[in-house]
């Protein structure tokens, strides 16, 4: 029964209705629900409601959104690790560590009128509690290809909670690129708040300095819902003036945002 639900969910996310998370661990007896569910209430301030469990997993309600958790004793097939392991640069050792996962867990949070960073909270703060409470390796977001670790996903949570940092490095993706005429830069995630994917290209920054500004505009695009137009300019300061273009997309797919810095 889960296998068909992990199906349809999975369909579900690739229509942009679904949003997954998926907890890496080493060990077959990964984690207590309970342990995590009373951080959830406990450190984030969210109570559930119409709560089901069983051997299988879990399915509540959180702020007005409907979660399932699913238990599944085996490990997610390598081939389906391994490209957004070669790309985990925020990850050196992502490569080894997914040859030791043996099992994994599931988060879905489902269709609701709930906006999609509501969700993306939600769900971000299910699986903190998670990882807070148990021996986890790591959290694979397959639709935008990020595998994060432990730790960054924990600092990145802790960030948000003591300084309303948006942590957009567990949503998004960010890729670096260095070539002969400059350095690049590109997005993976966007889509999933409806927005066109970014990019900067050839450019005369540095890849760290390439990153705080997408980070950056990643942050406010998705705080304040905005949907750039042809031509417009965006800035850290009031003194910086990028301009924007919109045209097909060099190192993602269909259309994309250009950052010309």
């Amino acid at each position: 029964m889960f296998g068909l639900f992990k199906k349809k969910v999975r369909e579900s996310e690739q229509q942009q209705d679904v949003h997954l998370g998926m907890i890496l661990f080493e060990h077959l007896d990964n984690y207590r629900l309970e342990d995590a569910l009373k951080r959830l209430q406990n450190y984030w301030d969210i109570q559930t409601e119409q709560l089901e469990t069983d051997d299988s997993g879990a399915a509540f309600m959180a702020e007005g959104m409907s979660v399932t958790i699913m238990n599944m004793n085996i490990a997610i097939p390598l081939q389906e690790l391994e490209q957004a392991a070669s790309i985990a640069y925020n990850w050196p050792s992502a490569e080894e560590t997914i040859k030791i996962q043996r099992s994994h867990v599931i988060i879905a949070v489902l269709p609701s009128l709930k906006s999609q960073i509501d969700r993306y909270f939600l769900i971000s703060k299910i699986v903190e509690s998670i990882l807070s409470t148990s021996v986890a390796l790591g959290v694979y977001s397959g639709g935008q290809s990020l595998l994060i670790s432990k730790q960054q996903y924990l600092n990145s949570m802790a960030n948000f909670k003591e300084h309303a940092v948006l942590p957009i490095d567990l949503w998004v993706y960010v890729g670096l690129a260095k070539f002969e005429d400059g350095c690049a830069g590109y997005t993976y995630g966007l889509c999933y708040f409806n927005k066109l994917e970014m990019e900067i290209i050839k450019s005369e920054l540095n890849l760290e300095e390439i990153y705080e500004l997408i980070i950056n505009t990643c942050a406010y695009v998705i705080q304040n819902n905005i949907a750039f137009k042809e031509g417009q300019t965006v800035g850290i300061t009031n003194e910086e003036k990028i301009r924007l273009t919109i045209s097909e997309g060099l190192l993602v797919q269909g259309m994309s945002i250009k950052l010309v810095t």
